[in-house]
């Protein structure tokens, strides 16, 4: 019995990578709701797959569910705060989607220190700056582009 036990809490991270691949080639094929139930089981195996949340995220954002979204890129970040791109994905959301760039700001600004070469990143803050009227400001992270 224990011996069954050990082998299922050290197969978890090779079962919970699998469940992110059948979700991966779910997706692929547009069957989202198999896709959703994979990646769901894989977090419950491996709770900190951050790429497991990110896809999960990917996939809402495709569909639409732009605040279920925000809920999988927010529980990513509780168990990893340094994951740039779900900073990123959120102020896409509110740059993109709410239209609110103060609020994008400021989770840009959150990408932006924890990935500062990343043109995406440097080039939405610059697009921020301008719609919100502060031209000189975007045109600054515009120049930080041409300098990679």
């Amino acid at each position: 019995m224990f011996a069954g036990l050990f082998i299922f809490i050290a197969s978890r991270p090779w079962i919970a990578m699998q469940n992110y691949n059948r979700g991966q080639t779910y997706i692929s094929c547009k069957v989202y709701d198999r896709a959703e139930s994979q990646f769901k089981k894989a977090l419950f195996l491996m709770p900190g797959f951050t790429r497991c949340y990110e896809s999960l995220g990917y996939m809402y954002e495709d569909l639409g569910r732009y605040e279920d979204a925000i809920s999988v890129y927010k529980t990513s970040l509780s168990y990893d705060p340094r994951n740039s791109t779900a900073y990123f994905r959120i102020g896409f959301y509110y740059a993109y989607v709410k239209k609110d760039y103060l609020k994008a700001l400021q989770w840009f600004y959150k990408a932006y220190y924890f990935s500062p070469d990343d043109r995406l990143v440097i080039n939405w803050i610059g697009i921020c700056y301008q719609k919100l009227g502060l031209t000189d400001a975007a045109r600054e992270y515009y120049s930080k582009i041409k300098q990679f």
